[in-house]
């Protein structure tokens, strides 16, 4: 196994030259494994690695072990993390490739906005599920969903349980509630109190029309929102994302982030996933500011084309130089804002999205908190395990500062 070390900004680099240029994909011999994501060594960096058969980049797989070079010169080699099999998915699902803390309880299973031809213009996500169950055949389904996130929970696995799915069609959406609430009622069964309280349990889902709805869904036990604002500029966002546009404006969604740091609790409890690349720097760390400000946590994914034929198909990421500046930007932003979270954003290391130390595949901001952290000091070489709790390990001097 290879030692820990911290993360360097040349593994920044690294990964931001991945997940921006992409890379020829090569696999030495057949394995169980997946090329979805790569385990950088030593810093433990996940990062995915879309194919771009016209990037100098080149990551050769053979069997567990991974080579990433630039023309023959190596720059960083890693692990390929394993792919489960289809009968360890029951449990093992809980973690993705690179051992996320997200476990998604399904409670829709299409995307109303991608139907109607109104979906956002990168997002692939439901597109590929053809039947949408109703009546009892919902019920079940559902109810198998977080069958499997209390299959995990019991076996020790803590983390972010997150409802979600697709968007409801219009119709249909003042009946969410009740999906949310056959969710806590499983849940509330199935697992103590105690337990329930260390899960970070959320719906990433629209907010409600009637802001008063997220008292309700704290008195069902849900403890924090995902509302996913997308894109930060308002004319970006009507041009990118019309179904949403066309369901409510920007401002609500911003008002719904804020209404839950104040209900759920400033940080953890109010969620906000965007996408990075998609519309000016200036106006991205504007809007990403304003949300930290509000007391609301975004996670920035970066923009990579979709495969499918959908409005942003065949378009490029921006440049790993972008993607590196705009990244220490939003850093300088969560350091500025750490301490008027509920619990100081650096020092929080109960299991969740919010973890200080957690990595995503397609997440930099993350990384280079961690880095900056690592090189004070405050926070240990490697990453903490994601697929089951463990505590962030602070240095003595750090625990008795408070």
């Amino acid at each position: 196994m290879t030692e820990k070390r911290k993360i360097t900004k040349d593994d920044i680099w690294l990964k931001a030259r991945l997940l921006s240029e992409g890379a020829r994909l090569q696999f030495r011999q057949a394995m169980n494994k997946g090329p979805g994501a790569v385990i950088l060594d030593g810093c433990e960096l996940p990062v995915t690695t879309p194919h771009n058969k016209y990037s100098s980049l080149e990551v050769v797989f053979d069997k567990g072990h991974v080579t990433i070079s630039d023309q023959g010169k190596v720059l960083g080699t890693g692990s390929a993390p394993t792919r489960w099999s289809h009968d360890e998915r029951e449990y093992k699902k809980a973690s993705s490739a690179a051992g996320s803390d997200l476990l998604a309880i399904s409670v829709h299973f299409r995307c109303h906005n991608h139907d109607s031809g109104k979906g956002c213009m990168y997002c692939e996500k439901t597109i590929g599920n053809k039947q949408v169950p109703s009546g009892q055949a919902l019920s079940d389904a559902i109810a198998k969903s977080t069958a499997t996130a209390i299959q995990a929970v019991s076996q020790g696995w803590r983390g972010c349980l997150m409802m979600t799915g697709g968007v409801l069609p219009p119709w249909r959406r003042d009946r969410l509630i009740d999906r949310l609430e056959a969710v806590m009622e499983q849940l509330h069964e199935s697992l103590d109190d105690d337990v329930l309280s260390q899960l970070q349990i959320t719906p990433n889902v629209y907010p409600p029309n009637d802001l008063s709805e997220l008292d309700k869904w704290k008195q069902l036990g849900i403890n924090a929102t995902s509302f996913d604002l997308e894109v930060m500029d308002p004319a970006f966002w009507r041009a990118i994302c019309p179904g949403k546009a066309e369901a409510t404006t920007h401002e609500h969604w911003i008002e719904a982030s804020e209404a839950s740091a104040e209900i759920f609790g400033r940080g953890r409890g109010a969620m906000a996933a965007v996408v990075l690349g998609v519309e000016p720097m200036s106006t991205f760390v504007k809007g990403f500011e304003d949300l930290v400000s509000r007391g609301v946590f975004p996670t920035p994914y970066f923009f990579l084309p979709p495969r499918r034929k959908l409005g942003f198909h065949g378009f490029r990421p921006p440049t790993a130089d972008w993607l590196v500046e705009v990244t220490e930007e939003m850093a300088d932003i969560l350091f500025h804002y750490a301490d008027t979270f509920d619990v100081n954003l650096l020092m929080d290391d109960r299991p969740g999205l919010t973890r200080v130390g957690r990595s995503f595949n397609n997440i930099l901001v993350c990384d280079e908190v961690t880095r900056r952290l690592q090189e004070m000091g405050r926070i240990p070489p490697g990453l903490p395990r994601s697929d089951v709790y463990e505590p962030t390990r602070f240095t003595e001097q750090e625990e008795q500062s408070g």
